[in-house]
């Protein structure tokens, strides 16, 4: 996922889907990881490089399902949220 403010994106998705930041990454203002050993959203700062190229991440749109196995039930994320 592609934010101009990445730690807004990442409280965001805390508070409204309970999906936290990862203990292994710290969130940064141009990188942070999110979820846990069973899966990970990334979320890049808008132009930021996607590592190892030179290559700018650019904001899509982006829907992602999520299947908790312990809530029976998923939970759906559209990225940009629509206008």
């Amino acid at each position: 996922m592609v934010a101009d403010n990445v730690l807004g994106l990442v409280q965001q998705l805390e508070t409204q889907h309970r999906l936290c930041p990862f203990v292994k990454q710290q969130p940064g203002d141009d990188f942070a990881a999110v979820g846990d050993e069973f899966g990970l959203l990334v979320v890049a700062k808008n132009g930021r490089n996607w590592y190892p190229t030179n290559i700018a991440a650019k904001n899509n749109f982006t829907r992602i399902v999520i299947s908790r196995k312990e809530e029976k039930g998923q939970i759906e994320i559209v990225y940009p949220e629509p206008q």
